[in-house]
């Protein structure tokens, strides 16, 4: 359970290779919309880093841990505030 936990924060987390990983899927996404090509948003959307702090937030409502889900939102507002910029 402790390990479940521990990988769930852990991709949830705000550090540097996940704001690489974010900039690189905002520059696929662009890509995609320019050429107008559906499959290049979905692969843009499928190496999004976003996913994770969406799973923790789910993660700590079945176990019912407000302190993960305060966490895990405040750390998603940060990296939309980065994607949206």
């Amino acid at each position: 359970m402790e390990e479940v936990r521990q990988r769930v924060e852990y991709n949830a987390s705000v550090k540097s290779s996940n704001l690489i990983i974010l900039v690189l899927a905002i520059l696929i996404a662009c890509i995609g919309l320019n050429m107008n090509s559906i499959t290049v948003l979905i692969g843009a959307m499928l190496i999004s880093p976003l996913m994770g702090g969406i799973v923790a937030i789910g993660y700590g409502m079945a176990i019912y841990d407000i302190h993960l889900i305060r966490r895990s939102a405040m750390r998603e507002c940060k990296m939309k505030c980065v994607s949206y910029r």
